[in-house]
């Protein structure tokens, strides 16, 4: 086998083994989410709900008619749609929780940026009190 085609299994090989954990931008953004009001970010998460369905949509359009003489071909998109799809249910059940109530939002947060004055750091104890 020539060497070019042993690097290419060998990284494949590693590509669909390996576990890496990638830190995509949404995850960046759910991760700081509590930094705006609860309704801002529903909207925001529905209106990533109507890309993603449109996307996964597509994708399953283009695998209609895909049959096994050709499907090794299309698994990346099979696994894409599978991706879609648990994060469009992952989303459905956020909203439904944050419509409802069943995450507190703080607002501590929209306090320490509007009015950071209020409020002091004490490095000895990592806790923040109240300014005189």
């Amino acid at each position: 086998m020539p060497a070019g085609y042993e690097a290419l299994h060998g990284h494949v090989s590693f590509l669909l083994r390996e576990v890496v954990n990638e830190y995509p931008g949404f995850r960046r953004g759910i991760a700081e989410a509590h930094d705006l009001p609860a309704e801002q970010v529903v909207g925001l998460l529905r209106e990533r709900q109507v890309s993603l369905r449109e996307q996964a949509a597509k994708t399953e359009t283009l695998l209609t008619g895909v049959d096994a003489e050709i499907r090794q071909f299309y698994l990346n998109y099979e696994y894409s749609l599978a991706m879609l799809q648990a994060e469009l249910a992952w989303l459905d059940g956020i909203i439904v929780d944050l419509e409802q109530g069943k995450i507190i939002w703080s607002i501590f947060p929209r306090i320490v940026a509007e009015a950071p004055h209020l409020l002091t750091a004490n490095t000895h104890t990592d806790t923040f009190k109240e300014k005189s």
